[in-house]
């Protein structure tokens, strides 16, 4: 539940207001629209630490939109709710649970090339093992063993709300992803916590960014990055990026190496065309105030291993963005820099 701050010398009487929640229609929108938004942005809505995304629904494909895996093998499948018809939305994804749920190691794998579009040739088991950082590959057996459906609804839906309550009862494995919409002064804003697959307290975001180097998906991207200084994201995961905004903080992290650069926003979010693609690339052009190639200076990077130790945490750096607060982004700063001057 959102409320207004009150004028802080009226806060003593004022009290806390609640910000009632508004359908999309008071916002002039139809659920068309929405769900528009929603599908151009869909991995948007899942914790990239805990899911790792091998497909999305494709035009005039009868598909989910999203397919997702957790580290122990688990498919996730998510389905936006698009009409009013409840029933009719639970069955769907159940449809696609019966469809996808006996789809063994090599079709998940062909899943993924066509997911990643890039013409190579994928091994979705080593990439997996490399994306959750575990020690030994996960056995293709224990690839989809099992399913777990999560259906994307409006808070206002309770009849949906309702279905989904009464089928986890039942024992069936369906959550619900559920985004609020707000009137806030003349502004509409639509509100949600990415689904991560188990119970997390939600990031907030903040002035600190660590940008991932995309390394996994394009192996050349580092280079741009640092050589033009800039922090970008890609495909599907262009919008990441977006809500670094000028004068914020910027750590550059380089997978399976570290941090290899420091510095602020310069700009606002930017957009340009990427190998081929229109649009394929949204950046914030940066200042680095230290800056290293984390393939031929790899020791003076900063490991996530030495960052998590220091600050007693266990950030996944696997992400294409997140946000760290203050005395964190301090801290990484400062073992950055004296990680250079011991070079």
């Amino acid at each position: 539940m959102l409320f207004k701050l009150p004028d802080v010398e009226k806060a003593q009487s004022a009290g806390l207001k609640a910000i009632k929640i508004k359908s999309i229609s008071n916002a002039g929108w139809k659920e068309k629209d929405l769900e528009n938004l929603l599908a151009n942005n869909i991995t948007q809505l899942i914790r990239e630490e805990y899911l790792m995304t091998i497909g999305q629904e494709r035009p005039l494909q009868e598909e989910p939109d999203i397919l997702a895996l957790d580290r122990q093998g688990t498919l996730y499948l998510f389905e936006l709710k698009r009409d009013k018809a409840e029933e009719k939305n639970l069955l769907q994804v159940l449809k696609y649970g019966q469809k996808y749920g006996i789809y063994d190691y090599d079709r998940l794998n062909q899943l993924y090339t066509q997911y990643c579009g890039d013409n190579k040739k994928h091994n979705l088991q080593e990439e997996h093992k490399k994306y959750f950082n575990l020690v030994e590959k996960l056995d293709k057996s224990k690839f989809n063993t099992n399913q777990n459906f999560v259906i994307i609804t409006e808070g206002l839906d309770v009849k949906t709300l309702r279905a989904i309550k009464y089928w986890k009862e039942m024992g069936l494995p369906i959550e619900a992803l559920v985004y609020h919409i707000y009137e806030v002064g003349k502004e509409f804003v639509i509100d949600f916590n990415p689904y991560g697959s188990k119970d997390d307290f939600a990031m907030a975001e903040t002035n600190n960014h660590v940008v991932n180097t995309n390394y996994s998906r394009w192996e050349d991207a580092y280079k741009e990055m640092i050589d033009e200084e800039k922090a970008s994201a890609y495909g599907d995961r262009k919008t990441a990026v977006d809500s670094i905004q000028k004068n914020d903080r910027v750590f550059l992290y380089h997978t399976g190496v570290g941090i290899c650069a420091v510095g602020r926003a310069t700009h606002e979010v930017e957009e340009k065309d990427n190998r081929g693609i229109k649009g394929h690339e949204h950046y914030v052009r940066c200042s680095f105030e230290f800056k290293i190639n984390p393939v031929e200076d790899r020791k003076r990077a900063l490991s996530a291993r030495e960052i998590n130790d220091a600050v007693n945490m266990q950030y996944s750096f696997r992400q294409t963005r997140f946000s760290i607060d203050d005395e964190i982004a301090d801290e990484i700063r400062k073992r950055f820099i004296e990680k250079q001057k011991m070079e």
